[in-house]
């Protein structure tokens, strides 16, 4: 009967055992858990306050010419897919890839530049290069004009034109007229001409800005080849 009685016992605490670890398994599966369903970012400017505080967001920033800087361009996680919040992992990790927009360069200065230098220089920073040669005054191989001008923010892969001289031969030539031209054509046209430009005056007018409004020569004077013009170029400000 001892016997019996102690096998009862014990089956009796073995039983309590299984009933105590099974609750406490149930308990441990029976974690509150929230499902939140991932929002569709892509297409929109990103904001700081734009995500749920659920989300364990990561930034990943991008040049995309074809998306307006400051937008969401891509998602890890798919628009539409759930995921389960619990106490243990109360957050979600995605990661956002946010556009920078059309990637773009400052134009450097190369005036006076050897052109094999320049073209290397422009190049190496992503632009497309063409040269031009004329007769002017600057040494052979210099770079004398580039258009866009020095300084203007452009594109990668923008085409850049730099005008080069062949040097300044002994010869005279006829000042052209460059009344009404933009700068930088005015320039190119001088050059062109184996003229140089000694000075840009602007002046209040009503034509656009930097179109080219008087010139210290006049146009069919016959000068000698590196001579110096000068010329006035409207700011723009003047009004009808």
């Amino acid at each position: 009967m001892r016997t019996f009685g102690r096998l009862a016992f014990c089956g009796l605490f073995l039983l309590c055992a299984v009933f105590v670890t099974a609750d406490s398994l149930l308990l441990v599966r029976a974690e509150p858990a929230q499902s939140v369903e991932i929002e569709n970012f892509c297409g929109v400017p990103y904001t700081e306050g734009m995500l749920p505080p659920w989300v364990d967001a990561k930034i990943e920033y991008v040049y995309d010419d074809s998306t307006p800087r400051g937008t969401v361009i891509g998602q890890s996680l798919p628009a539409g897919s759930r995921r389960k919040l619990t106490q243990r992992n109360p957050k979600v990790s995605l990661t956002l890839r946010i556009s920078l927009g059309e990637e773009s360069c400052v134009l450097p200065n190369v005036l006076s530049e050897d052109f094999r230098t320049a073209v290397a220089r422009l190049r190496e920073l992503g632009f497309s290069v063409e040269t031009v040669h004329s007769f002017g005054a600057y040494p052979k191989g210099t770079v004398f004009a580039s258009e866009p001008r020095a300084g203007t923010l452009l594109p990668k892969g923008s085409r850049v034109l730099l005008s080069v001289s062949d040097g300044s031969p002994s010869v005279v030539v006829e000042v052209p007229n460059v009344v009404g031209l933009s700068r930088g054509d005015a320039f190119q046209t001088l050059w062109m001409a184996g003229l140089r430009v000694q000075t840009v005056t602007e002046r209040e007018s009503i034509l656009p800005f930097g179109t080219v409004t008087e010139q210290s020569i006049a146009a069919g004077t016959r000068v000698l080849s590196g001579s110096p013009v000068s010329l006035t170029v409207s700011s723009g400000d003047a009004y009808e």
